[in-house]
């Protein structure tokens, strides 16, 4: 409770400094920022400028989220999501050179003409409708102490004319993973005494081709947009324990594995401008996916192969209409249906000999259906209000080694009450009801050797669901500074978490009900007036705590995987003379999890991570980036506690450490206008 506290009594005392500057003040709930307001920190693309955002933080969205409405970020392009999962939001920003930027819109709290979609706060970058040509090339090298240079290439390049709009980007990426690193593993029995320990090596490899493109054309009041995207992604791994045993015996370790993630995305969408200024949207989206796991352990007692393939496919169509009023409300309403399918082939041999897992073969299908109508309303000159319903259906059939099927209806109110007594200050409280999705993988196994897990699948899962309560408080000071607070409490029925299945495997399961809390900090502001000419400290922070009841034990606990704090501070600061700006930024304490299972507990902890970077404009259009990584280096722990039978009997059969540091290595990165 201090730290809630801390947050609190910092965010009153910025509350009372001045309000936000004529420029940033735009309508209620809507701040517009020219390309002039950018100037200064002389962005490549709109990517850079967006990031420049006081007070906001992208949000990427889920591209594994099944349809459109649930995989949405937190940013708009010319007032609309594109309609493309496969593409990121950095991906479609970067291809959009400043020049061709009129203007950035942060739209807080909902406005007339904007879907939401779930987001308290989203950007839309607005485009110049005037002709245009852009390309650009950019090549990365990242020089580290114990693997071959990375080899990173992007092409990018746009074309807008009168009526037709086309951009692309290819990319290309040969590096070093994060995982990579030295180390230590060492293990002990439960009553401490040492079992082995020796020097522990970690090699991850990131292998990527990725291209994307996307086509826009105008004719009159019609709109019509095709996007295109294909990835190859393929991360092997090998880890290496050189081990001894307390009596001085050699106990060599080895795995390998490879991730395998190949993903293709055809998207159309067409929009027409219908009289009285509403607006009419048409959507398809067709995604197929294939993911490869294979692990393979080896020590002098044990090989262990593990093996998993599942193709995926989601087919989905959207229509809305908005620009209407009804009692008061400028209404939008839609419509989404999908059709998602998961065939996947599990396998797990232990000696040679095959290991039946549940779940191991299945297919699923899934038929879904979702309706909504959403409504935004002036109640005052500074209270203002968003009501949004939806209705969910769907029907979810495994067959294979379970045959199963299930259908769900679930209602999602939601309404969010905004205050904005003046342009600098706003408060926003939102009520609204939230249901998880099923993640398909869960229905099937999955073995993973070198995270040193098997889980099964669990053909009874049914989805979560959330009530949730938020207050946002937010303030704009100094020109160009922000500061947004934001508390929530979740109730939650029929928590996903891991169980125990057959006594013998743990698989994604419901646990019942139980709460979430989380408290974030959003904090942005310039530093002119403490001497630091075109300087800014920006800095995000995110408390969380939860409570559920183990399925094992019977006790009170933390959500699986829960993350209690994450943060990051950054500072930057341009230097117009030196046509450069340099950056510091630190992940303030890294990050933790801890997952329970049937017999054991596990805690992995990254350490937190500091760069420098100085960007260099000898002349417009080329951009040089030198930057140090891991300037003190990064560590990555993990902390293993393995139980004789399940939990409940708490009798520790052996603890297992590892830990492994990333070196700092430098990075160069050249990006230049043709």
């Amino acid at each position: 409770m201090s730290a809630w506290t801390g947050i609190v009594c910092v965010n009153s005392i910025l509350f009372l400094a001045g309000a936000a500057s004529a420029q940033e003040a735009g309508q209620a709930g809507v701040i517009v920022y020219p390309p002039s307001f950018f100037t200064a920190y002389q962005p490549n693309s709109a990517n850079d400028m967006v990031g420049r955002v006081p007070g906001f933080t992208v949000n990427q969205g889920d591209a594994n989220v099944r349809g459109l409405s649930g995989a949405a970020g937190n940013v708009l392009v010319d007032g609309e999501r594109p309609t493309s999962k496969a593409v990121s939001v950095t991906d479609i920003l970067s291809r959009i050179p400043p020049s061709m930027v009129e203007r950035i819109e942060l739209i807080r709290g909902g406005a007339a003409g904007i879907d939401m979609q779930g987001q308290a706060v989203v950007v839309n970058v607005v485009r110049k409708k005037e002709a245009s040509v852009s390309r650009e090339v950019e090549v990365w090298t990242k020089l580290y102490t114990d693997h071959d240079p990375a080899e990173i290439g992007y092409l990018r390049g746009s074309r807008t004319g009168p009526a037709l709009t086309l951009e692309g980007t290819v990319q290309v990426r040969q590096e070093a993973h994060y995982d990579s690193g030295d180390g230590r593993l060492t293990r002990r029995n439960g009553a401490g005494g040492l079992i082995s320990e020796g020097p522990f090596r970690s090699r991850v490899d990131n292998e990527l081709i990725e291209a994307s493109g996307a086509a826009e054309y105008r004719a009159g009041p019609n709109t019509f947009r095709l996007n295109l995207g294909v990835s190859w992604v393929d991360l092997p791994r090998t880890e290496e324990g050189d081990l001894t045993s307390a009596a001085g015996v050699a106990i060599p370790e080895r795995s390998r594995g490879i991730s395998e993630n190949d993903r293709g995305e055809v998207g159309l969408d067409f929009s027409r401008r219908l009289d009285g200024g509403r607006r009419l949207r048409l959507m398809g989206l067709h995604t197929a996916k294939k993911n490869v796991i294979e692990s393979r352990l080896l020590t002098p007692t044990t090989d262990q192969i593990s093996g998993k393939e599942g193709r995926a496919g989601e087919t989905l169509t959207r229509a809305s209409i908005d620009g209407f009023s009804l009692f008061g409300f400028s209404v939008e309403t839609g419509a989404e249906a999908a059709l998602n399918t998961l065939d996947s082939r599990s396998s797990l041999t232990v000696g040679g000999v095959p290991v039946a897992v549940p779940s191991a073969n299945v297919e699923v299908e899934e038929r879904r259906a979702e309706g909504y109508v959403t409504g935004n309303r002036k109640l005052s000159g500074a209270l203002s209000l968003e009501a949004r319903l939806k209705v969910e259906s769907s029907e979810i059939s495994q067959s294979g080694d379970a045959d199963h099927s299930e259908n769900f209806v679930f209602a999602k109110p939601r309404v969010v009450l905004t205050w904005a007594p003046n342009a600098g200050m706003q408060v926003r409280l939102r009520a609204e009801r939230l249901v998880g999705q099923l993640n398909f993988e869960d229905f099937a196994a999955t073995g993973d050797l070198l995270s040193g897990s098997v889980n099964a699948g669990n053909a009874n899962l049914v989805p979560e669901r959330f009530w949730i309560g938020e207050v946002a408080a937010e303030r704009r000071f100094w020109g160009s500074g922000a500061l947004v607070l934001t508390l929530s409490h979740s109730q939650i029925e029929e928590a996903i978490d891991l169980i125990p299945i057959q006594n013998a495997f743990d698989a994604p399961g419901n646990i019942g009900d139980g709460w979430r809390r989380e408290a974030k900090v959003d904090f942005s502001a310039p530093l002119d007036r403490f001497g630091l000419a075109d300087a800014r400290l920006i800095a995000n922070a995110a408390w969380r705590t939860s409570e559920v009841t183990d399925p094992v034990t019977g006790l009170l606990r933390h959500i699986s995987r829960e993350r209690p704090f994450e943060g990051m501070i950054t500072f930057t600061q341009n230097l117009p003379k030196l046509k450069s700006s340099y950056t510091f930024q630190v992940n303030t304490f890294g990050w933790q999890e801890t997952s329970y299972r049937l017999s054991e507990v596990r805690v992995d902890e990254d350490a937190y991570q500091l760069k420098f970077y100085w960007d260099v404009r000898p002349q417009p259009g080329l951009n040089i980036r030198l930057q140090l990584e891991n300037a003190i280096g990064k560590e990555k722990r993990r902390t293993r506690t393995l139980y004789t039978g399940p939990r409940s009997a708490e009798v520790v059969r052996q603890t297992e450490h590892r830990s492994y540091l990333f070196d700092p290595f430098i990075m160069i990165r050249v990006r230049k206008a043709l």
